[in-house]
């Protein structure tokens, strides 16, 4: 009974990753941003897991310090950046009108940079860089990755199944609770 309980939790701590794949915003911003209102403390002082609020429509909203700097060559623009990770799904969209597999071109990525941008402060917004980040090009079955310099241009994006994967994995293996 042990290993069915902890095999079932294991199936919903994937279960769990994966939907994080359909509705999790990353944005960009200066480490230099204020990350309090007190002012002495910046993004890039903040410890990776900590939680920063932002106004989405004038609400606050919970987003994770991921990352600190650029993850790796394949990504561009992230230089003394902070990665913020919203903390909680958002509603359910769908990726594309048609059937294609084409996040540069998706109603996805459209509505990320578009509509839900806009619903952050203006001060934040102005402080969300552009950047490069590494994509499949052609309905994303295309051989080759688009990165660095030739990455996909953008301030908001859904994390890859690749770095979601990744998170979920090291979750599970190091976590006697999932």
């Amino acid at each position: 009974m042990k290993k069915n309980s902890y095999t079932l939790r294991k199936a919903l701590a994937l279960v769990i990753c994966a939907m994080f794949v359909l509705a999790l915003s990353v944005s960009m911003m200066p480490t230099t941003a204020q990350a309090s209102s007190d002012g002495n403390t910046t993004l890039g002082d903040r410890e990776i897991g900590s939680i920063v609020r932002l106004r989405e429509n004038d609400v606050l909203v919970n987003y994770i310090v991921v990352h600190q700097g650029s993850p790796s060559a394949d990504y561009q623009g992230f230089e003394n950046s902070t990665i913020l990770l919203r903390e909680r799904v958002l509603p359910l969209r769908r990726m594309n009108s048609i059937n294609v597999n084409d996040y540069q071109n998706s109603d996805m990525n459209v509505w990320l940079n578009g509509d839900f941008f806009n619903t952050l402060d203006a001060e934040i917004r102005n402080q969300i860089r552009m950047v490069h980040i590494p994509f499949r090009p052609f309905s994303g079955s295309h051989f080759t990755v688009n990165d660095g310099a030739n990455g996909l241009h953008t301030r908001v994006f859904l994390l890859s199944h690749t770095e979601v994967a990744a998170r979920c994995y090291r979750r599970q293996r190091h976590s006697t609770n999932p």
